[in-house]
């Protein structure tokens, strides 16, 4: 039940598992007990000398094991950087590998911890010389245990419960399997006897017990994906956010389990990890947004309320302004070095959602700001909160200006894309009745209680060129409310915005893959041509039930949508001319995936990733990372 390449070094045959732990060597990233980190399902997995340790975030287990020899196994060609606080903190390199084997535990029996499905997964290894096909398993700081009718082992730790699966043991003769019976026994308060038959004491026995749920307290600690973009040479880059509860603190202070770090995941075509990184200080920070330029740097925006955030020299920025500010951060090519960094925030809560960068080199990072003394900003912000848009130096991290776009009311800014002719084109939300329109907006009136808008700047000065509200109106069964999520210009120059709606009369046009909306919420994806000043499609998606559509994305001929709709992840190509349906994706995922989003990898094929809390993946997803997953969608043009 462990990864193929750690059974193949007993040869014990076993299948691949469906999702799978990394198990980290440990040079100061976690407690200095631990030998190896395993991160699951929100708990940490350390393997010490003395054991292996469940941390949960109020309360750990120790799973006893002494005098065993411990050794790394199936090693992986990924690595981890964690560049959290100041760089004397930092540690690059890190080695991952897919299980680690405790040698001689008792005469004859050694234990071999893996992945099942995401959770941790141990085999109990007995060699024709062992004296049975008994072993006890002793867990320290476990307040009762229990075994319940299918014979799973409940663990009570605390304000948190661990179930063990049943275990199964087999034995391995001419390549098949030959299951024995096994099952647990409770012989103490903090002990259990883990029993099996051997049918041939001639041939290794194994026993497997397996972790396939945890319940706590506090909340779903999770890897969450919310930005993904192609690399130019294949593969993507996927952005977002983890939390962990034993990640060792940025500034000294013992790990809370209450932060979260900025995930940065690079992933080859193939959807093998090159390298993680985990950035940020000793508060919160996320990533919302991910851009490359043409050297393979990396560059970030999101927002962060750490003191410590690791921002460069001569920054535009070096002291947090608010509670909540945005930030700019930039990263080598192999993700070791922060080449630029800073925050960009004034005394409100400030967050940057979308980043990109253009031919040049120059960065755009867009978001809303609640500040009214915003760094380097043209003029004040007008309403509760404005959007704004930032171009930034790489090199330096300062900024070359500022614009405020908004209204008197709340102007949120979600999508930022470019054009090849220098336009800066941004897709947001607002219920501002006087948004700043310009004289050819296709649309100039509010319609509804909240309206998506769309707007193009001058990338060299920033000055407004274009604004448009877009939206539908109020009914019996709606409000009227439009949100504009994401936003990309294709080959001709037209403008592409994805979003959601529960307006019934959204402007769709002829040739719509659904013309009508009886859902409530749903998905749109629309056209804008001729400058945005002509709706030239214009859709609702998503099927029955309610919908969105998060994040597009165009290449010469097609345009990809992504989001989720009626309980499954949503992905659908289509042709950027006609508006036709190219392909779309089968259903797969499940009301929990949340969609990160979906680009053209190198070969044509669309790459779709996101991140789960749920314990298990559906056929079609494979996993990146803990709750990361990634699938490969075969779409040609018609």
């Amino acid at each position: 039940m462990i990864r193929r390449g750690l059974v193949a070094l007993l040869a014990l045959c076993a299948p691949m598992a469906a999702r799978t732990l990394v198990y980290e060597q440990n040079v100061g990233q976690a407690d200095r007990e631990a030998l190896f980190v395993a991160r699951a399902n929100g708990y940490a997995l350390h393997l010490t000398r003395d054991g292996a340790v469940f941390r949960f975030p109020s309360s750990t287990l120790r799973l006893r094991m002494e005098h065993a020899r411990i050794t790394p196994v199936d090693g992986l060609t990924g690595v981890t950087n964690y560049l959290i606080g100041a760089p004397e903190r930092w540690h690059r390199g890190v080695k991952g590998y897919g299980g680690v084997r405790y040698e001689g535990v008792s005469r004859g029996v050694d234990v071999l911890f893996g992945s099942e499905d995401g959770q941790p997964a141990w085999q109990y290894i007995f060699s024709p010389g062992a004296s049975s096909g008994d072993t006890f398993a002793v867990f320290e700081g476990a307040s009762s245990l229990h075994i319940d009718a299918a014979g799973d082992l409940l663990i009570e730790a605390g304000r948190e419960s661990l179930r063990i699966a049943r275990p199964t043991a087999y034995q391995m003769v001419d390549g098949a399997r030959h299951f024995a019976e096994a099952a647990y026994e409770i012989a103490g308060q903090d002990r259990v006897r883990i029993h099996s038959t051997w049918p041939d004491r001639s041939r290794p026995l194994v026993i497997d017990p397996v972790v396939n749920r945890v319940t706590y307290t506090g909340g779903s600690a999770a890897d969450v994906i919310y930005s993904v973009i192609a690399d130019p040479h294949g593969g993507a880059y996927l952005a977002g956010e983890t939390r962990s509860v034993d990640i060792a603190g940025a500034i000294g202070q013992p790990p809370s389990g209450a932060n979260s770090q900025i995930l940065l995941i690079k992933l080859n075509a193939a959807g093998e990890v090159l390298y993680t990184v985990l950035a940020g200080g000793s508060g919160d920070d996320v990533a919302y947004g991910v851009a490359v330029d043409s050297s393979g740097g990396v560059h970030l925006a999101g927002r962060t309320s750490s003191p410590d955030f690791p921002v460069t020299r001569g920054a535009q920025q070096s002291v947090k302004g608010g509670g909540w500010d945005a930030f700019y951060l930039s990263l080598s090519a192999d993700g070791k070095t922060v080449r630029a960094a800073t925050y960009l925030g004034g005394e409100g809560d400030d967050k940057a959602q979308a980043i990109a960068v253009d031919r040049a080199g120059s960065v755009y990072v867009a978001g809303s700001t609640l500040s009214d003394r915003f760094p380097e900003a043209a003029g004040k912000r007008r309403g509760m909160s404005d959007g704004f848009v930032a171009r930034l130096d790489p090199q330096t991290a300062r900024c070359r200006y500022v614009a405020l776009v908004g209204g008197s009311g709340q102007d949120y800014i979600n999508g930022l894309g470019l054009d090849a002719t220098g336009g800066v084109w941004i897709a947001g939300q607002t219920d501002s009745a006087d948004l700043p329109l310009t004289a050819h907006a296709l649309q100039r009136e509010k319609r509804g209680l909240w309206d998506a808008f769309v707007a193009r700047l001058d990338g060299q000065s920033g000055k407004l060129q274009y604004a448009t509200f877009l939206g539908g109106g109020p009914s019996a069964h709606s409000r009227g409310i439009e949100n504009a999520l994401g936003v990309a210009v294709d080959a001709g120059g037209s403008v592409w915005v994805a979003g959601e709606t529960d307006s019934a009369d959204f402007p769709v046009t002829e040739g719509a893959l659904e013309r009508s909306n009886a859902s409530g919420r749903k998905g749109f994806v629309a056209r804008l041509d001729a400058g945005a000043t002509k709706l030239g499609y214009a859709t609702y998606l998503g099927g029955n039930g309610e919908s969105s559509a998060r994040t597009v994305v165009a290449d010469k001929d097609r345009v990809v949508v992504s989001g989720a709709g009626g309980g499954n992840l949503l992905t659908i190509v289509l042709d950027r001319v006609r508006g036709s349906l190219v392909c779309t994706a089968p259903a797969m995922g499940s009301a929990q995936d949340r969609p990160g989003g979906a680009v053209f990898v190198s070969d044509g094929s669309v790459m779709i990733a996101g991140s789960t809390p749920a314990t298990a993946l559906g056929a079609a997803l494979k996993t990146v990372r803990g709750h990361v997953f990634f699938t490969i969608l075969q779409c040609d043009s018609k």
